[in-house]
Formats: C-alpha cells, sequence, structure tokens
C-alpha cells in the first residue's frame, strides 16, 4: 500500500501532517483529517497530499467529520 504525506493547511501554512498509508490520495486525506474531503477549489482551510514516490501533489478541501471518527467517541451521558 503507498505511503502519503498529508499535510493539513491555513493557507500556505502547515498547520498538522503525518505519514498514511492508503490505496489512493483521498483516501489519505480522510483518514489523515478523520473528515470527508473533496476535490479543493479556493478554501484556506485545506488539505495537501504528497506521494513521494510518484512526485504527485494532489489538494482537498475539508468536509463534514467522517462518520467512523464520529462512531468512535464516547457517548455523553
Amino acid at each position: 500500500m503507498p505511503e502519503y504525506f498529508v499535510e493539513q493547511m491555513s493557507g500556505e501554512t502547515v498547520t498538522t501532517w503525518r505519514v498514511v498509508k492508503a490505496e489512493t490520495p483521498e483516501e489519505a486525506a480522510r483518514e489523515g483529517t478523520g473528515c470527508d474531503v473533496k476535490a479543493r477549489t479556493a478554501e484556506f482551510i485545506w488539505v495537501r497530499v504528497t506521494d513521494e514516490d510518484l512526485r504527485e501533489v494532489y489538494e482537498f478541501s475539508i468536509g463534514q467529520p467522517h462518520p467512523i471518527v464520529q462512531s468512535a467517541k464516547p457517548a455523553s451521558r
């Protein structure tokens, strides 16, 4: 499975990063952020995914928290 370098961005500033193993760049972005993603247009908060083996960079905008991540949170009492 390929490894991707996933960076959360604020404008052109990296705010967080991690290395993620995933089948596709979109899956890496989703796993790295815990949110659904879509192709970036002009959002200020976004995700940059780099495949260093292929030397390709992908850009995504961040959507709603991914349902799997939401269900992993403990229920409030």
